[in-house]
């Protein structure tokens, strides 16, 4: 290993430095990296790089191209025409490069030699270039100047010489550190040029004054670059005034951002809604550094307007209850501006309206914004305004944006105060409208615990207002053998499945059982369901009229005499056990049968005969039915 180090050493003082030579083995750990051409062209320390793997010198998107064109499989030549080195300043450098597979004498481990050459340098030096190259460096719009370590100056461009207000001959015999501000003696020179030797690079900003007395923010760059034995020391100087201004829009507009941010969290976080819209006034006009933020809203069909909340800086005093039930008539300007613009602004006491000083006094209005509020197009809400009683105002573009987009926030905050007042209003009228009816009706949230219960409801269990508080759960007021079918309707309801009513058994406060028929739907917020509402109808007394009729039907089928239902054709729908022993019915007696029918549908009073069925005779009787529009006959033997 030694012998191909040596020969590399020998190869590299040959080509000057110009070629970079690396070795590294078959998991790609650099073994060796040419000390001066890498510090030289990538401003690596060859040291440092030594046992590292090759990707941390690589383009990582020229990674792929080393693993997959470079193979340890051959002894023939590979070449890669172009491949991106990293610089320790974070710039990349392009290369051409040849690779060559080779075997260590003593470890018999397969290693690679890659011989790299930059693909900007140019052996044959083109003169012209240069000369275009020198020309632009020379009137650059940077102050550059290159030193010598011994801080004498080697060149300086236009810029630099007309700052510091010197000749280049002038420059030819004064150091560096007798002409610049802040390297000014010989020690801070040393102190730079260490931290070069070892960084290579050194950035930071700074104040210049010229020579003709006027003051330049800028940024200082510094570098040094080796050829051989030589050093030169390069200083950019590079004005920075649109850059500042940049960053002061910058840490402005992300100032502004936190602003809207913080107003954002209070109006959402706050439940109190004074106490949050208050807030936002506050943060405002502490922010705008304004006196007074109103908002207005309108009254009487958008005709008149009234102030509804107002922050005032605290060497004024409040005008809100002097601005009740303005009639826009009165305020003509305002109203004009705001019918056809998104705001109106006024930004020195001469342009301010005439007609709002009164409403003022004894404070002066040396400026004025009113931004309009709006729900949507259709329906103005009114307006806020922004008031400054001392000075005028300059309102940038993007002040007025920053406003307007703190009145978009706002807005919402009144939109949702709106809305969950309508809810409140609904909420309200649901529950007056279930405490009339004369059926348990409960809420209950996803996990069934339950939320509300009607009067109704609470006697029938046996509870209070303030027990919901306690945890009751729905499911547990029905009958433990009907508990889980009642879960699995509610279940099947999540689904979206269809379910029929049903009835189940509840258990009442007096621990009695009672059929009911059960009507839930799920509550729905934001496309998620947050509960159930039900309705239990209670059917213990259907159920009592249910078994009474079927026992009277028991005892119409078995009493001993003939019971027959006819329609007011004379159609028969019903006959008891005896009657279907008579039937059929003679057919010289129907139609004396259908013409009593008919007689009874008609007059509705009860008519009575004697009819022969089977040689017999029996004493039959017709009796309307007004319950079920039919007649009843009954023939008694």
């Amino acid at each position: 290993m030694e012998k191909v180090i040596s020969l590399i050493s020998e190869l590299e003082e040959a080509c000057c430095n110009n070629i970079l030579f690396l070795l590294f083995d078959r998991k790609y750990k650099i073994i060796y990296a040419s000390p001066l051409a890498v510090q030289q062209q990538l401003y690596h320390k060859s040291d440092k790089l030594t046992g590292k793997e090759l990707f941390t010198l690589v383009d990582p998107l020229d990674a792929k191209a080393i693993t997959t064109e470079i193979s340890f499989d051959t002894s023939e030549p590979q070449k890669i025409d172009y491949l991106q080195l990293l610089c320790a300043d974070g710039t990349v450098a392009g290369y051409s490069g040849y690779f060559q597979k080779f075997q260590d004498e003593n470890s018999k481990e397969d290693l690679m030699l890659a011989v790299l050459k930059n693909k900007l340098q140019n052996t044959q030096q083109d003169s012209k270039l240069n000369e275009i190259i020198t020309n632009i460096i020379t009137h650059s719009e940077e102050a550059i100047v290159i030193l010598q370590a011994n801080a004498k100056v080697r060149y300086a461009n236009n810029t630099f010489l007309r700052w510091y207000g010197l000749t280049q001959s002038e420059l030819q015999v004064i150091p560096f550190y007798e002409i610049d501000n802040e390297i000014n003696n010989l020690q801070k020179w040393e102190i730079l040029k260490a931290e070069l030797q070892e960084h290579l690079s050194r950035n930071f900003e700074t104040k210049f004054v010229t020579a003709a007395g006027s003051t330049i923010d800028l940024e200082r760059r510094w570098r040094i670059y080796r050829e051989g034995a030589v050093e030169l020391y390069v200083c950019f100087m590079l004005p920075i005034k649109e850059r500042k201004e940049t960053e002061k829009k910058i840490h402005k507009t992300l100032e502004r951002q936190h602003i809207l941010s913080q107003i954002a969290f209070i109006l959402n976080a706050h439940e109190n809604f004074e106490y949050k819209v208050n807030e936002a006034l506050r943060i405002l006009g502490n922010y705008l550094q304004v006196h007074r933020v109103l908002i207005f809203q309108n009254i009487l069909s958008n005709k008149a307007t009234s102030c509804i909340f107002e922050w005032h800086a605290d060497e004024f005093l409040p005008r809100r209850f002097d601005l009740q039930a303005i009639p826009y008539s009165l305020l003509p300007e305002i109203s004009r501006q705001l019918d056809h613009e998104p705001y109106a602004v006024y930004e020195s006491i001469s342009q301010v309206p005439q007609e709002l000083i009164p409403y003022f006094r004894p404070y002066e209005i040396h400026a004025l914004m009113a931004i309009s509020f709006r729900f949507d197009e259709k329906h103005p809400f009114g307006f806020l305004s922004i008031i400054d009683h001392k000075q005028k105002h300059n309102w940038k573009e993007s002040d007025k944006r920053f406003i307007l987009t703190f009145c978009e926030i706002l807005m919402s905050t009144f939109r949702q105060k709106q809305n969950l007042d309508l809810l409140v209003k609904s909420e309200k009228r649901f529950r007056e409208l279930a405490e009339l009816l004369p059926e348990m009706v409960c809420e209950a949230a996803i996990n069934g615990k339950m939320t509300f219960a009607n009067k109704y409801a609470q006697v029938q269990f046996g509870f209070t207002e303030n027990d919901l508080a306690k945890g009751l759960i729905f499911f547990n007021f029905f009958h433990p053998d009907d508990r889980q079918r009642v879960i699995d309707h509610f279940e099947k309801l999540l689904s979206n499945e269809h379910i029929n009513n049903k009835e189940y058994l509840i258990i009442n406060r007096e621990k009695q059982v009672i059929p009911v028929l059960l009507y839930m739907n799920i509550i729905m917020q934001d496309h998620l369901p947050i509960g159930f509402r039900a309705v239990i109808v209670d059917i213990s007394e259907r159920k009592k009229h249910e078994k009474h009729l079927e026992n009277l039907a028991s005892v119409i089928e078995s009493t001993p005499f003939a019971i027959l239902e006819a329609d007011s054709s004379g159609n028969i729908t019903y006959l008891n056990e005896k009657a279907q022993e008579l039937n059929p019915l003679p057919d010289d007696q129907l139609p004396v049968i259908k013409r009593h029918i008919q007689t009874v549908f008609e007059t509705q009073n009860k008519v009575s005969d004697t009819i022969k069925i089977h040689h017999q005779e029996y004493r039959c009787f017709f009796n309307f039915n007004p319950v079920t529009h039919m007649v009843n006959l009954y023939i008694v033997g």
